[in-house]
């Protein structure tokens, strides 16, 4: 018996994204590293798009477990906070066309007690723009909501990151498998 769970993003969204205007991303400020919590605002031409990584409950393979799950859709400038009180979110002015995206999706396999469990889910999205790229990554830690903002060239080569949350977790005798995938959106 095989279960397969689909988590990627919607590629539309996304292509809708192509050659337009990345203005601004908006986020909590960094603090210690470059990674925000739950919620990133992105610019694109006259839209906001909410990027959220959010804790829900979820079947996670054999269990139900309070597991961040990716969603991205269209908001209004107002729906952009931080998940924290009393915490004002930064403007990063980017002002650059999106060339095309590369999404990157992950694919968990896991063999439990001889029932096979797929999840597809979208690692990161990076923005290939005029002159650099931005990506936005969704941490490994299945629970986390850190979502992580890097900025600079040929990032797509960091991919793929060997996921060691995900294939350590497991007791022994059972079977793990992590597989990467790009989509370029052009």
């Amino acid at each position: 018996m095989n279960s397969t769970k689909d988590l990627r993003l919607n590629e539309d969204i996304f292509k809708r994204m192509i050659n337009k205007q990345f203005n601004k991303y908006k986020c909590d400020p960094f603090v210690f590293t470059n990674t925000v919590t739950g919620i990133v605002g992105l610019y694109i031409d006259e839209k906001v798009f909410e990027l959220k990584n959010e804790q829900t409950a979820f079947q996670y393979f054999d269990s139900i477990d309070d597991v961040s799950l990716w969603n991205i859709k269209e908001v209004n400038d107002s729906e952009i906070h931080s998940v924290f009180e009393n915490t004002e979110q930064i403007d990063t002015s980017i002002n650059q066309n999106i060339n095309s995206i590369t999404l990157v999706n992950e694919h968990q396999m896991v063999n439990i007690h001889d029932q096979e469990y797929d999840l597809w889910l979208t690692r990161a999205i990076v923005f290939h723009l005029e002159n650099h790229d931005i990506y936005f990554e969704k941490d490994n830690t299945a629970f986390s909501e850190e979502i992580e903002i890097k900025r600079g060239h040929d990032l797509l080569s960091e991919f793929p990151k060997r996921n060691d949350y995900f294939l350590d977790q497991w007791i022994e005798g059972i079977k793990s498998d992590v597989q990467t995938e790009f989509i370029e959106i052009q």
